[in-house]
C-alpha cells in the first residue's frame, strides 16, 4: 500500500506550481464557457444568421487568431509568458459582455473576432505549459490538462437546457456569458500568482512591443528553413487535419437538430454522454502516449476520428450516443499526443515562436475550410461537408504516418 502511494505521488509529482495554477483557472473558465459554446451555432441562428454566416465568423475568427499568432510567439519568446497571459486572461472577461447584449449576430461575429485577438497570449499559455511539465511526463500532463476542460463539460449541455427551460433559449445563452464573463475575470486575477519560466524575459516597452509585430512575422518565416523536418512535416499534416476539422466541425450540431431530427434536449445528452467518456479515459490514454509513443497513438485515433464520421452520416440519436463520445475522446486524444510531440520537437526558447508558427498556418487554412465548408453545406447536399472532411482526414493520416518522426532525446 506505502509503495502504491508512493508510486502514485511520483507518477503526479510535476502537479504543482503554475501546472497547478492554470489547471485551477482552466477549470474555473471552462465550467462557465462551455455552456454557451455547445450552443453557440443555434444563438447565431436565432440572432438572425444563417449557416453561411456561421461560416463568416468561423472564417473571421481563424484570421484574427492567425493573424496575432506570430507576434504571440515572438512576444512569449522576448518578453515573458506571464503578463501577457494576465492581461489576455481579464480582457476576455469584458469581451464575454458583448456575447451576453449582442442584438444580432454583427456584435458576435465583432465579439469572435475581438476574442480571438486577444488570444495573442495562446503560444505563451502553451510555452509556459510546456515549461512546467517534464519530458517523460507529457502525455499525461497535457491529458490532464484536456481532462479539465471535458469535466467541466460534462455538465455543461444539461445546465444549458436547465437555462433555456427557465429563460428561454437566447435570454438563457445571455445569462451564460454573463457567468463566463464573471469567471475570466476571476481567472485572471488568479493567475497572478504563476511564476515567470523564461530566462531572461524583458521588460515590455511600448516601442518594442509594436515593433514586435512585423518582427515577429519576418522570423517566424525564417525559422521554416532552421527547424527540424519532422517539424515542418507536422505544419504539413496538422494542416490538413485543422482544413478537415474546420470544414464538417462547426456543422455538426446543424446537421444533427436537422437533417437527423434531433431536439436541443437530445443534443444536450450527445454531448454530456461524450464529455464522461472523454473524463474517464483521458489519463490512461495520455499515459499510453508516454509509453507507446505519441505518433503511434495519433494514428490510431485519426482512423478512429474518419470511422466516426462515416458513422455519422446516416445516424440517428442511439447511434449520436456512442459516436459522437468517440469522435469527442479520439480528438482529444490526438490533440494531447500533438502538443507532446511538438514540445518533444522544439528548443524550449523558440516555443512560443513555434506555436505561432503552427497557429498561424492551421488557422489560416481552418479559415478557408469554415468559409467552403459553410458554403458546400448550404449549396449543395448537407453530407458533401462530411465527405470532403473524411478524405482530407485520409490524406493527412497517411503523411503523417510515413513522414513525421518522432526525437530520440526529448527537449526539455
Amino acid at each position: 500500500m506505502i509503495n502504491l502511494v508512493a508510486r502514485i505521488r511520483d507518477e503526479f509529482s510535476f502537479f504543482k506550481g503554475n501546472y497547478l495554477i492554470l489547471i485551477a483557472t482552466w477549470l474555473i473558465m471552462d465550467i462557465t464557457n462551455e455552456i454557451p459554446t455547445s450552443f453557440f451555432e443555434l444563438y447565431v441562428l436565432e440572432l438572425g444568421g444563417t449557416v453561411v454566416i456561421i461560416g463568416l465568423i468561423n472564417f473571421c475568427l481563424k484570421i484574427a487568431f492567425a493573424a496575432v499568432s506570430f507576434p504571440g510567439g515572438h512576444i512569449a519568446d522576448k518578453f515573458g509568458r506571464k503578463g501577457i497571459l494576465i492581461f489576455s486572461t481579464l480582457a476576455m472577461g469584458f469581451n464575454f459582455l458583448i456575447f451576453a447584449f449582442a442584438p444580432d449576430w454583427r456584435f458576435i461575429l465583432l465579439a469572435m473576432v475581438t476574442g480571438n485577438l486577444l488570444r495573442i497570449s495562446n503560444p505563451a499559455l502553451q510555452a509556459i505549459t510546456a515549461d512546467s511539465l517534464p519530458p517523460k511526463k507529457r502525455g499525461l500532463g497535457y491529458s490532464i490538462q484536456q481532462i479539465t476542460i471535458d469535466l467541466t463539460s460534462t455538465p455543461a449541455p444539461l445546465l444549458a437546457s436547465l437555462l433555456f427551460e427557465y429563460f428561454g433559449f437566447v435570454s438563457g445563452m445571455r445569462v451564460a456569458y454573463i457567468f463566463v464573463s464573471a469567471s475570466y475575470f476571476i481567472a485572471g486575477i488568479i493567475r497572478y500568482r504563476l511564476t515567470e519560466t523564461l530566462d531572461g524575459a524583458e521588460r515590455i516597452k511600448l516601442g518594442e512591443l509594436l515593433l514586435a509585430f512585423p518582427r515577429s512575422y519576418v522570423e517566424s518565416f525564417k525559422m521554416l528553413f532552421t527547424i527540424p523536418e519532422s517539424l515542418r512535416y507536422l505544419i504539413v499534416t496538422n494542416n490538413l487535419f485543422s482544413f478537415a476539422g474546420s470544414f464538417f466541425g462547426s456543422y455538426i450540431i446543424v446537421y444533427a437538430t436537422t437533417d437527423l431530427g434531433l431536439s436541443k434536449y437530445e443534443w444536450s445528452l450527445v454531448l454530456t454522454a461524450q464529455a464522461i467518456l472523454t473524463t474517464l479515459l483521458i489519463i490512461p490514454i495520455g499515459k499510453a502516449i508516454d509509453v507507446f509513443g505519441a505518433k503511434k497513438m495519433m494514428i490510431i485515433f485519426y482512423i478512429l476520428i474518419m470511422v466516426t464520421i462515416v458513422l455519422t452520416i446516416s445516424a440517428n440519436f442511439l447511434v449520436l450516443f456512442i459516436v459522437m463520445p468517440l469522435m469527442g475522446i479520439a480528438y482529444s486524444a490526438s490533440g494531447a499526443g500533438f502538443q507532446k510531440l511538438t514540445a518533444d520537437l522544439t528548443q524550449r526558447n523558440l516555443r512560443g515562436k513555434m506555436v505561432g508558427l503552427f497557429r498561424f498556418f492551421s488557422l489560416i487554412v481552418g479559415a478557408v475550410g469554415s468559409l467552403l465548408g459553410g458554403y458546400i453545406y448550404e449549396n449543395t447536399a448537407h453530407v458533401n461537408v462530411f465527405i470532403v472532411g473524411f478524405f482530407t482526414l485520409l490524406i493527412g493520416t497517411v503523411l503523417f504516418a510515413y513522414l513525421v518522426k518522432e526525437p530520440k532525446i526529448e527537449e526539455i
